[in-house]
């Protein structure tokens, strides 16, 4: 019974991995800096969160071109699997 219970922990553990998280971060900076960097979205704030290659967009832009260009940008960054564009529209 008590090496069942320390498997489960080590799972549970496995799934904090530091490295990755570090590499989440990087992943939401760079695709922030690659926002913030292009000359349609600049001054917009957009969220950025990033996790196992998978970001999500959140935040407000002013037409549907930003919306879609957000999306775009980034998609272009290295590293990028999937984005969640959950910017809304004023």
């Amino acid at each position: 019974m008590a090496v069942i219970a320390v498997v489960a922990l080590l799972g549970c553990a496995g799934n904090i991995n530091p490295s990755r998280q570090i590499d989440d971060a990087a992943l939401a900076t760079s695709v922030r800096d690659a926002l913030r960097s292009d000359p349609a979205l600049a001054g917009l704030k957009i969220d950025v969160s990033a996790r196992q290659g998978n970001v999500t967009l959140t935040g407000v832009v002013r037409s549907a071109s930003q919306r879609d260009r957000a999306s775009a940008v980034a998609r272009s960054v290295v590293n990028v699997r999937t984005v969640n564009n959950l910017l809304a529209v004023e």
